[in-house]
């Protein structure tokens, strides 16, 4: 009878202090795993909206300014009579202020010169297509450079400045697009490559290199 009763206290006398340590251990780690999984899953989620959010930026943008580029110069005779656009002022850019001024004529019932200027100042690009305020149009944008590749003889020759504007063939930008401020991240991580994309100015474009 005593022997019955010490082998059922020693069957129902549960778990030891060093099984039930090991067992929170066990229990951590795979814990520990999970949390891992849920953050690393997380920050590519984040990664991929951030990069989502930077390429369309850089289309919004491309496709904002090539619409202006392309104008650009635009100035049929009438227009020039009316409005005394000048084709040789149609392209400018002030290096000092960063902005480059794009004119031509717009025939919206009677001739208008439409005037859009693009200030990039810092990491900001700001639009004004009246010669008025200049409202926001991207942010997290900076531009590395500006060429502008201008005809001389039967060559294109890129220059930093566009002299006159009946020359300019093409504009070349180079800019930089930033993403959102993200904190432990490092300022240049948020940075994409340089973009260059280049625009022809199709209103000049109608006179073959060569033909002076």
């Amino acid at each position: 009878m005593t022997n019955a009763l010490n082998q059922r206290q020693r069957l129902q006398r549960g778990v030891t202090l060093v099984e039930l340590m090991v067992s929170l251990l066990i229990g951590s780690i795979i814990l520990l795993g999970v949390v891992s999984l849920f953050a690393a899953s997380r920050q590519t989620q984040e990664t991929q909206q951030h990069i989502n959010r930077v390429a369309e930026d850089a289309r919004f943008f491309t496709e904002f300014i090539a619409r202006d580029i392309r104008m650009a110069g635009y100035a049929p005779d009438d227009c020039k009579a009316d409005t005394g656009l000048e084709e040789k002022d149609t392209i400018e850019w002030d290096a000092n202020d960063s902005e480059l001024t794009l004119r031509y004529c717009d025939d919206d019932g009677g001739w208008d010169v439409v005037k859009a200027i693009y200030k990039f100042a810092g990491d900001r690009v700001r639009f004004s297509d009246d010669g008025g305020t200049l409202n926001p149009l991207v942010d997290g944008l900076r531009l590395e450079g500006i060429a502008f590749g201008v005809r001389q003889g039967s060559n294109l020759t890129y220059q930093s400045a566009p002299g006159d504007a009946t020359d300019v063939r093409t504009i070349r930008l180079t800019f930089t697009l930033w993403g959102e401020e993200t904190p432990g991240v490092d300022e240049d991580d948020r940075a994409i490559p340089w973009i260059e994309f280049t625009t022809a100015v199709r209103n000049h474009t109608f006179h073959p290199l060569g033909n002076d």
